[in-house]
């Protein structure tokens, strides 16, 4: 089985993605494709940094993917996202599903995006704030949790979220 679930620094091929669905029983494919935005509430954006927190990203993006493949009636499914410096027009995402009837396909395709915004490592830094995918800073006292809810603070339990995102960071760094 190709690998359906992709975190990369290049740009991604559209054709390509659509070769990684399976084929079969499939009567049509929805495909998103999420572009860099020149213009932000603050002004011109010539560029976003996307920065990960590459294993556990990867490993979220699979579960989102599986997810959908039980939740939905569809065949197939592929979730892209870049990683690094991506000017205004780039490509940044790709979630793909394809299914035997549009309305599943539409659904999951859906399901898959908001679940990636919501649950999987990736920040973004658009003129000089790192975010989540869903606005909430990566800095301060919010911690993303597996069921994908955030709370405030730790109790004064275990470390800063923050602080030991940046030293897996360096660790993943390391690897490479």
């Amino acid at each position: 089985m190709k690998n359906k679930v992709l975190l990369q620094k290049a740009d991604f091929s559209v054709d390509a993605a659509l070769r990684l669905l399976r084929p079969g029983n499939i009567g049509g494919t929805v495909l998103f494709i999420g572009t860099v935005r020149g213009k932000g509430p603050r002004g011109k954006v010539p560029h976003i940094d996307y920065e990960a927190y590459g294993t556990m990203a990867v490993k979220k993006m699979e579960e989102v993917r599986r997810s959908a493949l039980r939740r939905f009636d569809i065949d197939d499914a592929v979730i892209i996202h870049r990683v690094g410096r991506i000017r205004a027009g780039g490509r940044v995402v790709l979630v793909a599903a394809a299914a035997a009837h549009r309305d599943a396909a539409f659904r999951a395709c859906r399901f898959m995006l908001e679940a990636l915004k919501k649950e999987v490592p990736i920040w973004k830094r658009e003129l000089g704030a790192w975010t989540l995918g869903d606005g909430h800073g990566r800095r301060g006292a919010r911690k993303l949790h597996g069921d994908g809810s955030r709370r405030k603070g730790s109790g004064g339990r275990g470390k800063d979220s923050t602080e030991m995102l940046r030293k897996n960071r360096g660790r993943e760094r390391r690897k490479a």
